[in-house]
């Protein structure tokens, strides 16, 4: 997770990162990760959503996974809890194959 409008990652979710960089150097699993925005704040939550993708990537990428085993994309919903809670929680990281 994140803090709110902001795409550092939090040391509790670097700890959960390391064990997934560790399962995919033992693997060919490929990665989706999701960035969900909401059509009422498009251009604030685009931006942050596809900043807080890159960041996970790239931490990923720092531990030896290959790009390429990492997909991201951005889900436009209608609605969601705009507050702070609901705004940092807006990623997830899904296993695409094994």
């Amino acid at each position: 997770y994140f803090d709110y409008g902001s795409d550092n990652i939090k040391p509790f979710v670097a700890i959960q990162l390391d064990k997934i960089g560790e399962l995919m150097k033992h693997s060919n699993i490929v990665l989706l990760i999701r960035g969900f925005t909401t059509e009422s704040h498009l251009p604030f939550t685009n931006s942050l959503s596809e900043k807080r993708i890159k960041k996970v990537r790239d931490y990923l990428v720092s531990l030896g996974i290959n790009r390429e085993r990492l997909v991201y994309q951005i889900i436009k919903i209608s609605e969601t809890s705009q507050d702070e809670i609901g705004m940092e929680q807006n990623i997830e990281i899904e296993s695409l194959s094994l």
